[in-house]
């Protein structure tokens, strides 16, 4: 596949030949290009087509062998990487392993001479995998039409850039975006986040790829910093706020204002993994008047569960002061 067709090809399934080493299916996410140099592409890793040689060695099986592992994304040379066929399996990881198994164990029961250990191993670890459905993804779980309150978007793109324009010319883009839409897909509603190259992707995982003039449907609530405070916090942690919160006699109607310093990290670093700061919330009736200081300290990992801390100081204007504090891994 030379670079013209790669272009092509972002967004879609490919197959990477490893030769010994064994055959995955990916998505192919960018195209990379040097000048006077063969392109490269970055792959997400989604499945085996073809068992490493290497995972069968002295009538045992060693799956460590495994060249990449589920969802890796890694950067591949574009003579390794050619367009997949549309009856490639789908399957996940796991479901693909077990396949290819199957395909072995048939191919040495058939021939058993000198492999009698391999086929001992092979039967056991039939067993093992009799857990394991061979069958696609299921479909995901019916979404509501969306609400007349809901506002409406329309994608568009420039270059290799993707947005969405709404029907007073407010252009969202959507490169880094966390927001939730919902779209149509074949008569069925979906909803999902923004991935990349025009490529949607719904919570059950099922992945759209979008072309210009789609529309897309998102509740604008989402661009409320409280709104968006509220969902960064872990739900244990959230559940401590608002019994804080109602201790003091007060709801979400109450908040008089939210400075989100959390939000303005995430959106400001993108290639930032540690986040320390003070977000401010102030509450206020009549008689009350609460000011929140939310101490919060994230480090993001990619291969372990992140290291969350939240501390929550609330304090009156009478004086009286509550704290709480949730951490999901470490202590302060």
């Amino acid at each position: 596949m030379d670079r013209v067709q790669a272009h092509k090809t972002i967004g879609k399934k490919v197959i990477i030949d490893e030769g010994p080493d064994g055959r995955y299916v990916g998505e192919l996410l960018e195209v990379i290009t040097e000048p006077k140099r063969p392109w490269k592409g970055k792959v997400k890793i989604l499945s085996v087509l073809v068992l490493p040689q290497s995972m069968f060695s002295k009538g045992q099986i060693n799956v460590n062998k495994m060249k990449y592992k589920e969802a890796q994304l890694t950067v591949i040379s574009g003579q390794k990487i050619e367009l997949a066929s549309g009856g490639i399996r789908n399957e996940s990881f796991a479901q693909s392993i077990a396949t290819e198994l199957r395909k072995k164990y048939q191919q040495v029961k058939k021939k058993p001479e000198g492999q009698a250990d391999l086929l001992h191993t092979l039967e056991q670890y039939m067993n093992k995998l009799k857990a394991v459905k061979q069958r696609p993804d299921r479909a995901p779980k019916p979404v509501p039409k969306p609400s007349e309150k809901m506002a409406k978007y329309t994608l568009q793109a420039n270059d290799s850039s993707f947005y969405f324009i709404n029907d007073h010319g407010e252009i969202l883009p959507l490169t880094g975006s966390a927001f939730e839409f919902v779209w149509n897909h074949h008569s069925s509603w979906y909803k999902g986040i923004y991935e990349a190259n025009g490529i949607f992707v719904s919570h059950e995982g099922q992945r759209f790829t979008a072309k210009e003039g789609d529309v897309f449907y998102m509740d604008e609530q989402q661009f409320n910093p409280y709104f968006i405070w509220k969902n960064e916090l872990e739900p244990p942690a959230l559940s401590a706020f608002q019994n804080s919160l109602a201790a003091f006699g007060l709801t979400d109607d109450e908040l008089t204002h939210c400075h989100n310093a959390l939000l303005n990290q995430l959106l400001g670093n993108q290639q930032t993994h540690e986040f320390k700061g003070v977000s401010f919330l102030t509450f206020s009736t009549p008689d009350l008047h609460v000011m929140v200081q939310h101490h919060f300290d994230r480090t993001l990992y990619k291969d372990k569960e992140d290291q969350i801390y939240d501390r929550f100081e609330f304090t009156t204007d009478k004086g009286d002061r509550s704290i709480v504090f949730y951490s999901n891994a470490f202590s302060k």
